[in-house]
């Protein structure tokens, strides 16, 4: 259970207000939201997608949303921390504006990728034998894609020097 500490709110000073309990409705929709994707197979656009939905049907984040969500086998930390990159306070554009390298493009195009990325995807390739693949070593390597942030659903690469 969490609980406030010197009157700030769960969640630190400029936290979320404490949240109401979701209607039927409510759950109702986050229950058709997350029907449409796969929790082991999530791309950061599908992320963007739930939280964007999440949004236009008026569900704010709470304990019963997380719970809702990992009963369902999506990472509620994953799409909370999506949400914060993508959005700022009150669901608005991320504070600061856009992210070094100017993000993606408008239009959902290529994905602009750190050298740390690049150096974390390179060392965690290096642990598979990729003319012999396993279906297990299969999700694995889609599983860290994701968590790395790339989109284990698009199979096209572009590198621009």
């Amino acid at each position: 259970m969490i609980q406030s500490v010197g009157g700030q709110p769960p969640g630190g000073p400029g936290g979320p207000p404490p949240s109401k309990a979701m209607t039927d409705e409510a759950k109702k929709q986050v229950t058709n939201i997350l029907s449409q994707y796969d929790p082991e197979n999530l791309s950061t656009e599908d992320m963007d997608a739930i939280n964007k939905s999440f949004k236009e049907a008026g569900v704010r984040p709470s304990g019963e949303l997380k719970s809702m969500l990992e009963d369902s086998g999506f990472d509620a930390k994953a799409l909370g921390d999506r949400a914060r990159e993508t959005q700022g306070p009150n669901g608005g554009p991320p504070l600061g504006g856009p992210p070094p390298g100017g993000g993606a493009p408008p239009g959902g195009g290529a994905q602009q990728v750190s050298t740390d990325q690049l150096k974390q995807l390179s060392s965690m390739l290096e642990q598979y034998d990729l003319n012999d693949l396993s279906e297990d070593d299969q999700t694995n390597i889609s599983q860290k894609l994701t968590e790395l942030g790339f989109s284990a659903s698009k199979s096209k690469v572009s590198f621009t020097v």
